[in-house]
């Protein structure tokens, strides 16, 4: 219980801490640009736009060994102290990055002391949480970690402007900003590890709770676009019961830009996201390691089971619709077949395509 008030408490903070700095790096990103333009500092605004631009992707290959780091650190989520060492380690790859690129602007801005010193710095500030602020709004979970990253960069470019105002030692200014890196990345650890590992198996519960609703997911890595009439087709459903799962996607942001191309039958048309589906990617994944376990401990075997696995070994790829036409099931019962040979390691999924391949040597014994 306490847990989930803190959960709760965190998640509201940061949620209207993101709020706050996007506003404020509207207005400073505005005033700042009109001020240096009226001052003639047009060059330093096409270079701070330039900077804000390359920005992300010099990131992206600075931070990249995070993102191989922290596939490693799900594997010890059961050992808690094994996993805030490694999260801690991730972190660096994120936290020093940020304190280089914020000083790096900051003393690119001020040092042009022909212009207005406020307009340096509202200006520098701008570029330096524009790329942050997008980065943040394109994460796959818009995570607590990336909040606190903003924060951080943030708080490290007020101790610079504190410093110059007050003209503080800059190397003490420099040790400061790397102690408060050490504190956010403690803090980033907190959030990784209680947060994001402990909502796997319930999220993923709630967003495949109708299994149609993951075989309409599976078909989207293979389409751009997809419509209520494809999820007819593909899944052997009604339309009423395709466009439902149509939309629950779209309220998922699976799919967007919706409109209507054909004007006669008023057929809706979204586009996949394709960003969005690689978070789902590993959804399904975790979904179906969380089933096997249910599996192998309580979940009881359809009456067609045995024969649905002696079926299977015909085929070197197997679809529900296969399943129907052999038992003369409905759809979901074959869809629920199909798990179940899977959870036994008969069939195995393949990524973007909605057959299973049969595997002809399970390592669980049926």
């Amino acid at each position: 219980m306490m847990k989930n008030s803190i959960k709760i408490v965190a998640q509201i903070f940061f949620s209207l801490a993101t709020t706050a700095i996007f506003a404020i790096n509207f207005l400073s990103g505005i005033v700042g640009g009109i001020w240096l333009l009226l001052a003639g500092g047009w060059a330093l605004i096409l270079q701070g736009i330039i900077m804000g631009i390359i920005m992300p992707y010099v990131f992206s290959i600075v931070s990249a060994p995070t993102f191989l780091i922290v596939p490693f650190a799900e594997k010890l989520k059961n050992n808690k102290i094994a996993l805030a060492i490694v999260l801690f380690f991730a972190s660096i790859f994120n936290y020093g990055p940020l304190l280089l690129w914020v000083n790096f602007v900051f003393y690119k801005f001020v040092s042009n002391n022909q212009f207005p010193f406020i307009a340096l710095i509202l200006a520098g500030y701008a570029t330096v949480m524009s790329p942050l602020s997008y980065m943040t709004s394109h994460e796959n979970e818009g995570g607590l970690g990336t909040t606190l990253g903003l924060l951080y960069a943030q708080l490290c470019y007020l101790f610079l402007v504190l410093g110059l105002l007050f003209q503080w030692n800059p190397s003490s200014v420099f040790w400061s900003e790397i102690w408060l890196a050490l504190l956010f990345m403690l803090l980033s650890v907190f959030t990784l590890s209680t947060v994001k590992f402990e909502e796997d198996v319930s999220i993923d519960e709630d967003i495949f709770a109708d299994p149609l609703v993951e075989e309409a997911i599976t078909i989207c890595f293979s389409y751009e676009k997809v419509s209520p009439a494809l999820f007819q087709r593909a899944l052997g459903i009604d339309y009423e019961k395709a466009t439902e799962i149509f939309k629950e996607l779209n309220r998922k942001r699976l799919i967007g830009n919706i409109r209507i191309e054909d004007q006669e039958d008023l057929m809706p048309i979204g586009k996949v996201s394709k960003r969005k589906l690689k978070k789902y990617e590993y959804l399904i994944k975790k979904v179906k390691e969380y089933k096997k376990y249910q599996y192998l401990n309580s979940s009881p075997n359809d009456p067609f089971l045995d024969q649905a696995k002696q079926y299977a070994y015909e085929f070197e790829t197997i679809v529900p619709e296969d399943i129907q036409r052999k038992f003369k099931t409905g759809y979901a019962r074959a869809a629920k077949i199909l798990d179940q040979l899977e959870l036994a390691d008969i069939i195995v999924s393949v990524p973007g395509k909605r057959y299973r391949k049969v595997n002809k040597n399970p390592e669980i014994p049926y």
